[in-house]
């Protein structure tokens, strides 16, 4: 049917433009429905970052309503430097992006939705950030500071890149998702609104972002499928990944408990 479709797209454009308007509307909220349920299902399962990856991989969009301007891709697990003269200790990111405008860098890092961005208790109603959080916010700042010195080089062997700048790169962490205690979301807020320089956002922020997308096309709240006699195994397999890479990767510091919001 499809094929059918885009054979005929210009056919139908010409006959009946409100027509070819509307099965492009329909064609792009039937994909994006399935991307919420997709998203969905997948944050009450124990997904590994590869997962988590593919999907934000294959809809890039995503990541723009993140950054709040259009980015492109330029690289999926993209060597940002760092390596020594033995070849070894190469700093990898989960994404190198781009403002696709500017063309000014961004890197993205994704961890799980299982991974706790609260630790311990320090005082009465005062909770630390996790070691996984701040291990992430390390991690990107690193990789940030060994894209600005290598890309000049990395360049020359690119021609791909000749137009990324590192002008003022972009950091967001994708990482968790927001506690259910009140003087947990208290510390979190706290802690992440002190980075300038690096972006987090939890999982559920991100679908929270995807339904109201949804509701601005359509003017409708989406209603979830999932508990109404639904398949939870039912993942679509365009986000599916391979049975040796998939497994439980979200570590987690036994002394620290988990904060699930959902």
């Amino acid at each position: 049917m499809l094929k059918t479709v885009v054979g005929n797209a210009a056919a139908i454009a010409d006959r009946d433009p409100k027509e070819f308007v509307q099965l492009q509307k329909d064609l792009e909220l039937v994909s994006l429905d399935r991307l919420i349920h997709t998203f969905e299902k997948s944050l009450g399962k124990n997904h590994n970052e590869n997962h988590w990856q593919k999907m934000l991989e294959l809809n890039p969009f995503i990541l723009s309503m993140v950054f709040g301007y259009p980015i492109v891709i330029v690289q999926a697990g993209a060597a940002v430097g760092g390596g020594t003269i033995a070849g070894n200790g190469t700093k990898i990111a989960d994404f190198l992006s781009k403002n696709s405008s500017s063309h000014n860098a961004a890197i993205v890092e994704i961890k799980t939705p299982q991974t706790p961005v609260c630790g311990k208790e320090y005082r009465g109603g005062v909770w630390k950030p996790s070691n996984q959080l701040m291990g992430a916010v390390a991690q990107v700042l690193d990789q940030r500071q060994k894209l600005t010195l290598s890309l000049p080089v990395t360049k020359q062997f690119s021609p791909g890149l000749s137009d990324l700048q590192v002008y003022a790169v972009d950091c967001v962490i994708v990482v968790g998702i927001m506690p259910a205690e009140p003087t947990q979301i208290s510390s979190f807020e706290m802690v992440r609104s002190q980075f300038k320089d690096v972006r987090i956002v939890t999982f559920d922020e991100l679908f929270g972002k995807l339904l109201l997308l949804r509701e601005m096309l359509t003017g409708e709240r989406y209603v979830s499928p999932i508990g109404d006699g639904d398949d939870d195994d039912d993942i679509d397999p365009m986000f599916e990944v391979d049975a040796d890479d998939e497994g439980d990767d979200a570590y987690v510091d036994e002394e620290e408990p988990v904060s699930r919001g959902l």
